[in-house]
């Protein structure tokens, strides 16, 4: 018998059947489950869906996680040209981290992906797929729209979508999307499938809304180290959610990490000037970076503006992402680095200064990994309360 019969039937008959290794190299209906989609789930174990409740994995405590949908009317799965399946491999796992991206998956499911590998990479240990003939890795399949898809290509900008085969713990095989570093392939997988390749860029093309971008540097050109235990918490907290293996969740616990850091170990971005203003909620509501208004986050009872050439790519981006989320950065990085230990604070007042001192040294880390440490500086003062007690800026 071929390894890769092998490993094909080891894990048709055990879905509980790890072949990793460890790398510690280098993240509002209720769920359907009962829509047939063309037949791609009539043959679903009970164990691999979601009831209508939430109420099939209840290992994580907190009511936030019992469902992932957004609120409305049930929707219909549709047909292939209008969804697809996503497999998450890392803190889309986490139905908390799908929902503060208002990411709603129709219906979501373990399973384990063929043919490619995990690796962890850059300074803060991101999860990504890599093509590896005959070895294979367990995540969450998340059945989205067209919609869904492109918030997701938005978020894993840095990434290409790639064809790949998941096979579900039932044994039935679906073909679906899993973003991956474009020096990895082109997007179009040849394993495990009879189309060729002309024929995979079509269907590509046609399921994802998009064909696959040229490819583009890595992501991060630091020394690649392994995962942060916040980002490894948020995988094991889906993990369990959605009912995917135990050995696999055995596995990422027993992952090396990087511990969070202590308060002392925290980085910071600095004070302001001795002299510098206390802006008003008026003033720093201008600093949108839209007609020659400079672009203003508040961080920690500070005012940071945004230092990057105003033409660049990174700086509209920015300027976007404060159009919809506004110039609270504890807001926003708590959600986009959303931490089980923390939770997901509802406003600005439910902040501690742990949280918030943690948050600012997720924002500077993330700056780093992609290139732009020198991104936002410290330029006024702004009044900040938080859970407990208020910061008031120091007089002149």
């Amino acid at each position: 018998m071929s390894h890769q019969s092998k490993i094909d039937m080891d894990v048709k008959c055990n879905p509980m059947t790890l072949s990793i290794e460890d790398n510690d190299g280098a993240d509002e209906p209720t769920l359907l489950t009962t829509a047939d989609d063309e037949g791609m789930d009539s043959h679903a174990s009970p164990e691999s869906d979601f009831g209508p409740h939430g109420d099939k994995h209840t290992s994580i405590a907190s009511a936030e996680v019992t469902s992932t949908s957004a609120p409305g009317n049930l929707l219909d799965l549709g047909n292939d040209d209008d969804y697809v399946w996503y497999f998450a491999i890392g803190a889309m796992l986490n139905p908390i981290s799908m929902r503060n991206r208002k990411l709603f998956p129709l219906r979501s499911r373990a399973a384990v992906l063929m043919n490619h590998r995990i690796n962890f990479f850059g300074s803060i240990g991101v999860a990504e797929a890599v093509p590896a003939l005959g070895e294979h890795f367990h995540g969450v399949l998340h059945r989205v729209d067209r919609a869904t898809m492109a918030k997701l290509d938005s978020i894993e900008r840095d990434y290409i979508r790639r064809i790949a085969t998941a096979r579900c713990y039932d044994g039935n095989d679906i073909e679906c999307v899993v973003y991956a570093r474009a020096h990895h392939g082109d997007g179009c997988s040849d394993v495990g499938s009879p189309e060729t390749r002309d024929a995979k860029r079509r269907r590509w093309g046609l399921l994802c809304g998009k064909q696959p971008r040229a490819p583009s540097p890595p992501v991060s050109t630091s020394e690649d180290k392994p995962p942060q235990q916040r980002y490894l918490d948020i995988m094991i907290m889906g993990c369990r959610h959605f009912g995917v293996a135990q050995e696999y969740i055995d596995f990422l616990e027993t992952h090396e990490s990087q511990p969070r850091a202590a308060p002392h170990e925290l980085r910071n971005y600095g004070n302001p000037a001795k002299d510098a203003p206390t802006l008003t909620l008026e003033e720093v509501n201008k600093g949108t970076g839209r007609d020659d208004q400079p672009l203003f986050l508040t961080f920690r009872s500070r005012v940071l503006k945004c230092t990057l050439d105003r033409n660049s790519k990174p700086f509209k981006e920015f300027v976007e992402v404060h159009s919809q989320v506004g110039h609270i950065g504890e807001m926003y990085v708590s959600k986009v680095a959303y931490d089980p230990k923390y939770g997901v604070p509802e406003g600005p007042a439910d902040f501690t200064k742990e949280h918030c001192a943690y948050l600012e040294d997720l924002l500077i880390g993330y700056f780093e990994f992609s290139g732009l440490p020198d991104a936002w500086t410290p330029v006024a003062w702004f009044k900040q309360s938080y859970r407990t007690e208020s910061t008031i800026a120091p007089s002149a």
